[in-house]
C-alpha cells in the first residue's frame, strides 16, 4: 500500500527494526552515551524518524543505561550532493555536533567521513552507516566510520525467487519478507573489502 500505482504485492528487505538493533548492538559494544545526530535527506525522513525510535526501544528493552540518549534529527532538504556537502561544513563550522552520527545516504556519509578528517576530528566522533561502498569499507578500515550495516543482495535475490515462485504456484505470497541485515565493522571489514577486490578483477 505504500505505492499507491504499483500492482506489487510483496516487499522482499531489511526492516527498519532489524537496522536499529544492530546500530543498538553497536552502540552497546562501544560504550556510547549522550546526543545521537541522525542525518537524512528529505526523501528519507520518515526512515530518520523510524531508526531514532527503534534504537531507543531497542536500548530500552537490553536495559541499556551508558548514559541517556537524545536524539536529534537533521533533515538536509536536497538530494545534490554539493548542497549536502555545504550543509554538513556548516555543522562543523558552528562545532553543532553530537558524539555519535548516523548517516541514512552514501553522500552524507561520504561528507560526513571527509570533513571529520579535514576538521581534525577522528576519534571524538562515531559515525555509523547503512549499506556499504568502497569508501564506506576504506572508512572502517582507518577507524573514521564505526560500523556500517549492509544487506547481502545474493539473500535479497533468493529470497525474491522463492517469493516468486510461491506466488506463481499458489498465487499467494507473504506481503512483507523479511532478510536479516550485517553489520561491518573493524573485525570483519577486510573480509569485505576483500569481497570488493575480487569483483573488480
Amino acid at each position: 500500500n505504500d505505492v499507491k500505482v504499483e500492482d506489487r504485492i510483496s516487499f522482499v528487505g531489511v526492516n527498519n527494526y532489524s537496522i536499529a538493533n544492530l546500530y543498538a548492538s553497536s552502540i552497546i559494544e562501544n560504550g556510547v552515551d549522550g546526543k545521537v545526530m541522525v542525518v537524512s535527506s528529505s526523501g528519507n525522513s520518515l526512515n530518520g524518524t523510524m531508526i531514532a525510535n527503534n534504537i531507543q526501544e531497542t536500548l530500552k528493552d537490553r536495559n541499556y543505561t551508558a548514559g541517556s540518549f537524545e536524539y536529534d534529527l537533521r533533515i538536509i532538504e536536497s538530494d545534490d550532493a554539493f548542497a549536502t556537502e555545504e550543509y554538513i561544513q556548516n555543522l562543523f563550522k558552528d562545532n553543532d555536533l553530537a558524539p555519535v552520527v548516523i548517516c541514512l545516504d552514501e553522500v552524507s556519509t561520504a561528507c560526513f567521513y571527509q570533513a571529520v578528517i579535514d576538521y581534525y576530528k577522528v576519534g571524538q566522533i562515531s559515525i555509523y552507516r547503512n549499506y556499504h561502498s568502497p569508501t564506506i569499507l576504506t572508512g572502517i578500515k582507518q577507524g573514521v566510520i564505526k560500523s556500517t550495516v549492509t544487506i547481502d543482495a545474493s539473500s535479497i535475490g533468493q529470497a525474491a525467487a522463492k517469493a516468486y515462485v510461491e506466488y506463481r504456484d499458489s498465487g499467494y505470497v507473504s506481503d512483507y519478507i523479511n532478510v536479516e541485515a550485517k553489520n561491518i565493522d573493524q573485525f570483519n571489514v577486510d573480509d569485505f573489502i576483500e569481497e570488493v577486490e575480487d569483483e573488480q578483477n
